[in-house]
């Protein structure tokens, strides 16, 4: 085992690479458990610790074991006796290297990115995915897909009643509700329409099978080739609200509003 002080979290994962990655002098830690994962945070040196708490995903609660799923480890860069010689800021999860940077900053921002990612692509009790939710007159729809798809979309949906509610990642649980995934607690509602969007030469709307609807999200989805089969049962539940759309970019089409209200029957 390695000569770590018993507060400092390791890997649970046992391996040769572990190992060296513990001797590099790590002091300090703490370990959080989140969304059914447990995640472990330590650095070598305690007093920027604060700042990677506020940087760590919001609703994590104390994790009292030292053995995690997930680690982060944060290199802060010491001073050098030599003139003109900088060190490095290193970010690593578990034992690869993430972040190799001079700048302390940069180095924050890659930890504060690697630590939601392995909350959204680890979590077993929520599915998340690239997506936006928008109330249209008290119903709820919810755009999934990408980006530019989406943000040449939501526009037209705007100028036409919708409001939007939840920007860029949706979380969906086991109990069919989806809701924000960074905020400080997951208040789930529910959703009327999935409005699956993708850029292409004309605008159609496909009918699928529920099948077809579940494989369609799960391209858009976190965690996907980590869990599978849990991936899939939460999104299979979603299917048959799902419809697939591709558009002209941009788009400005008063029919598609016409087409939304009456399938959500505002």
């Amino acid at each position: 085992m390695p000569e770590l002080a018993e507060f400092v979290p390791i890997n649970n994962l046992r391996t040769p690479c572990a190992d060296r990655n513990d001797k590099l002098g790590w002091t300090d830690g703490f370990a959080i458990s989140l969304d059914g994962i447990s995640l472990g945070i330590r650095s070598n040196d305690p007093e920027i610790l604060n700042d990677l708490k506020d940087l760590m995903p919001k609703g994590g609660v104390p994790w009292p074991q030292r053995k995690v799923d997930i680690l982060l480890s944060f290199l802060k860069a010491k001073e050098s006796d030599r003139k003109g010689v900088r060190h490095y800021h290193v970010v690593y999860q578990d034992w690869d290297r993430v972040a190799r940077t001079f700048e302390l900053d940069d180095a924050l921002n890659i930890f504060a990115r690697s630590a939601q990612l392995a909350k959204l692509q680890n979590s077993i009790q929520k599915v998340y995915f690239a997506g936006d939710l928008l109330d249209w007159e008290g119903r709820r729809l919810v755009i999934a897909g990408p980006l530019e798809a989406r943000e040449q979309l939501k526009p037209t949906l705007v100028e036409h009643g919708g409001r939007v509610l939840i920007e860029h990642v949706i979380g969906l649980d086991l109990n069919g509700g989806l809701g924000c995934a960074v905020a400080p607690d997951f208040k789930p509602v529910s959703a009327d329409l999935i409005l699956l969007v993708e850029a292409g030469a004309r605008r159609t709307l496909s009918p699928l099978t529920p099948a077809e609807a579940a494989l369609q999200l799960l391209v858009n989805a976190h965690g996907a080739s980590r869990h599978p089969h849990f991936v899939m049962t939460v999104l299979s539940a979603f299917a048959p609200k799902i419809e697939s759309l591709s558009l002209r970019l941009p788009q400005k089409d008063k029919g598609l509003a016409e087409w939304l209200a009456k399938r959500l029957k505002v």
